[in-house]
């Protein structure tokens, strides 16, 4: 009866979420799990987490976590050494804590051990880039939308002439729709007076969005009407 307690008991700690450390943005940390090591970084301006994995010493891969792609799986073998399952980032508004979750198993030619649990939290900041997303009106003109924080409800729009910033525009869920009220002219490239932008908030129903509507022109296109999404993307 004994043997079954410490074996029930053993069980639970190897698959009960452990809390993990709590790091502020922009530092790193590792953490070992038999042959397995994980050294991670957490980006102090973006929504993002990069977790590199290596084997037995060897690099094996490396992931990328951003609100767009939340989870990696992965399976690596090296030798007698073997590691596989996934990593999973959950970011959060603040003051709530930020995680990265590992749900997997590292083995080698005599045992094998699981864990699932929390391998670090961390408070994301709020105004935090959770995505970036640039569109092509023409060689010249592009417009780069950056949606920010957890939630994804506040966007900053930036519209460029090659490398050249011509304007910025905030938009917020209490405050959705956006009116560049002059024109923005550099060289041969110009976008008309009067331009709108309207965000649209992402939800679990409907993709977020900012739909520009405008009449540009540049060195090699004449005066043309857009009205178009110039950004999209999903909780």
């Amino acid at each position: 009866m004994r043997t079954a307690v410490v074996a029930v008991a053993f069980l639970l700690a190897l698959t009960t979420p452990s809390p993990g450390q709590t790091l502020s943005p922009g530092t790193a940390d590792t953490r070992s799990f038999g042959k397995l090591r994980l050294d991670y970084t957490l980006e102090p301006d973006h929504e993002r987490a990069e977790v590199t994995l290596s084997l037995d010493g060897s690099f094996v891969g490396q992931a990328l976590l951003v609100p767009s792609r939340k989870k990696y799986r992965f399976s690596f073998t090296s030798g007698n050494d073997t590691a596989s399952g996934s990593l999973r980032v959950a970011f959060v508004s603040p003051p709530q804590l930020s995680s990265l979750v590992g749900n997997f198993e590292v083995g080698s030619a005599s045992d094998s051990t699981p864990f699932r649990g929390t391998l670090a939290t961390w408070v994301t900041p709020p105004g935090a880039i959770a995505l970036e997303d640039t569109y092509a009106l023409s060689p010249e003109l592009s417009v780069k939308t950056l949606v920010l924080g957890p939630a994804e409800n506040n966007v900053q729009v930036e519209f460029y002439d090659g490398s050249v910033l011509l304007t910025t525009v905030a938009m917020t869920q209490a405050s959705p729709h956006a009116v560049i009220s002059e024109a923005l002219i550099y060289g041969l490239a110009r976008i008309d007076a009067g331009a709108t932008l309207d965000l649209t908030i992402p939800t679990a129903q409907q993709r977020g969005q900012v739909i520009l509507q405008t009449t540009f022109q540049s060195s090699s296109i004449p005066p043309t009407a857009f009205s178009a999404a110039v950004a999209t993307w999903s909780l």
